[in-house]
């Protein structure tokens, strides 16, 4: 079923054909009635005689009352129908404005002439304290980059009238004087002929703090990352570095900006693919990789490097980044091959003296031993290879002609910081020269060595006394 307004809008539309053509039918009728009823002349006579005429005119004077009376009708059904629309258009933006969740104020230049519940929640106060005052009022004097409120105020609100929208935070205070940030931003509005300002104020203190923490986190894991020992380097999944402590670059040979960007192939051609491959594994299977390289720097040099690679994950558990975090090994490379230079060297003079050498640390573990050892004391190798002096010691004994004297000078002596010469007699008539001394560690006793001679064919000869002797030095 049509609506009322639809029918006023019919009417109104057609209401003028409507009328001229009743108007015309009529006439027409009062005509035809003449003619066939009357015999008073004929239809064309009928059609323009003054009669005709007269009905005419009555009829159209009539329908010009008739379409008046509509017409008014009509404007005024259609202005109660607009007034009812304003009414509840202004009841619905009534209501949004009240029940929003931002503060919002309608300025008239730099004066509030109206604001809603949550203005007077935000701001602590009613709506009489609100009405009439700046918004510098609300402000302390001065904001947070030095700059005085009012002065800051009026500079954004008078680029707002000029039809400049504006977007700031600023620190406002309640009616008590409690400061809170607070993000503002302002917007020109045409009401009724009069300028506006629309002033919408959210409550960001909470935001802030949030942000606030987070800087102060994030500059102390860039402190601590800095300030590492280590070299440290986060790459994404395209294998680009998005982040290099200062470690890394001076390593590098260049500042942490200078890397931003760039990937292993800008800066380890020769080594890149075998480097990107990695990162892409950790990518693929999420798990940690460690890694000892040789790798040639940038300037020509050649560094030891020992790596651990792993997944940075974000909140939904997806990998989107791998740190990498290098410890430069080429120190501790280069001590350990010049101790194991050091140690073949000495394995080599060793080897070459024709006496038997034993080495023990204090705690009684064989650090060293010769060839000639082994075969002047006719040692198995797995004896050897055990490196416990106390079973070495069980071994000898029953080869000694008296092994309770050996074996309490031997516990003196490994108390002892005194050189040592003797000679030992073997129950197959072996005589033995032994030499001990201290082994001397960082100034400290660490341990003692022991050096043993075969002297039984120069005895033999005369050239060592028969008896036993004990020889000691300091």
């Amino acid at each position: 079923m049509p609506s009322q307004s639809k029918i006023h809008n019919l009417i109104e539309n057609n209401f003028i054909w409507v009328g001229i053509v009743v108007s015309g039918f009529y006439w027409f009728l009062d005509s035809v009635i003449h003619v066939s009823i009357l015999g008073d002349g004929t239809l064309t006579n009928q059609i323009f005689s003054p009669a005709s005429h007269e009905i005419w005119t009555r009829v159209l004077v009539s329908f010009i009352l008739i379409s008046s009376s509509s017409l008014v009708q009509s404007y005024v059904f259609k202005r109660k129908l607009a007034e009812k629309d304003v009414v509840e258009t202004g009841q619905r933006y009534q209501t949004l404005f009240d029940t929003a969740n931002d503060s919002i104020f309608l300025m008239e230049k730099e004066i509030f002439v109206d604001c809603n519940k949550k203005t007077r929640e935000l701001f602590g106060c009613t709506r009489d304290q609100i009405i009439g005052q700046p918004p510098y009022k609300f402000s302390p004097e001065y904001q947070p980059d030095g700059q005085l409120s009012r002065k800051k105020a009026l500079e954004k609100i008078n680029a707002a009238l000029e039809g400049v929208p504006q977007r700031f935070e600023w620190k406002h205070c309640q009616f008590d004087g409690t400061l809170f940030d607070a993000e503002v931003s302002l917007n020109r509005m045409n009401s009724l002929g009069k300028i506006y300002i629309q002033a919408i104020v959210r409550d960001i203190t909470d935001r802030k703090r949030v942000e606030v923490a987070l800087r102060r986190s994030e500059e102390r894991y860039r402190s601590l990352i800095n300030n590492a020992y280590y070299s440290i380097t986060l790459f994404d999944t395209c294998n680009n570095i998005t982040m290099i402590n200062d470690v890394s670059a001076r390593k590098l040979g260049g500042e942490p900006n200078d890397f931003i960007g760039k990937t292993y192939r800008d800066i380890f051609p020769e080594q890149a693919e075998i480097l990107i491959d990695r990162i892409q594994q950790v990518i693929k299977t999420g798990e940690r990789l460690n890694f000892e390289d040789k790798l040639r720097m940038p300037d020509g040099t050649e560094r030891w490097f020992w790596s651990n690679l792993q997944p940075v994950v974000n909140s939904d558990g997806k990998i989107t980044s791998v740190l990498v975090v290098a410890h430069d090994m080429t120190d501790k490379k280069k001590a350990e091959e010049a101790l194991k230079e050091s140690q073949n060297l000495l394995r080599a003079i060793l080897e070459s003296t024709a006496d038997g050498i034993l080495v023990v640390n204090n705690n009684g573990q064989v650090t060293h031993t010769n060839k000639n050892f082994a075969e002047l004391w006719r040692m198995p190798p797995q004896l050897i290879q055990s490196r416990d002096d106390d079973k070495l010691l069980e071994f000898v004994l029953d080869q000694l002609v008296d092994p309770e004297a050996f074996l309490a000078k031997v516990k003196i002596l490994y108390n002892s910081s005194e050189k040592d010469i003797d000679q030992l007699h073997f129950k197959d008539g072996r005589v033995f020269e032994r030499n001990s001394f201290p082994l001397i560690q960082n100034n400290e006793i660490a341990g003692r060595v022991w050096s043993f001679k075969d002297i039984t064919a120069k005895r033999q000869q005369g050239q060592f006394p028969q008896e036993q002797q004990s020889v000691k030095t300091h």
